[in-house]
């Protein structure tokens, strides 16, 4: 059942987007706004058996491909770090 309420929302956006005004209702927009500073994502791709292989490993472990991945990406900076102070 639509209300007055919704009606006149729809109607509003419409006459706006007419007018060349854009309404954005994002409720994400903090986050996004964040992430688009902080966040950075590493893009790979390895062999589907391998990737296939390495997740069944951290099912049978209990462990998320995510943390495994951190882990090694803070093994690897703790070992540049140390070889900088040599």
């Amino acid at each position: 059942m639509v209300t007055d309420l919704e009606t006149y929302k729809v109607h509003l956006h419409y006459l706006l987007f007419k007018e060349g005004v854009h309404i954005m209702d994002d409720k994400y927009k903090a986050q996004k706004k964040y992430a688009k500073s902080h966040i950075k994502k590493l893009g790979c791709s390895y062999p589907a058996e391998f990737v296939d292989a390495f997740k069944d490993a951290c099912n049978t472990l209990g462990v998320k491909q995510s943390e495994v991945i951190r882990e090694a990406m803070n093994k690897i900076i703790e070992q540049a770090n140390k070889s900088q102070g040599d």
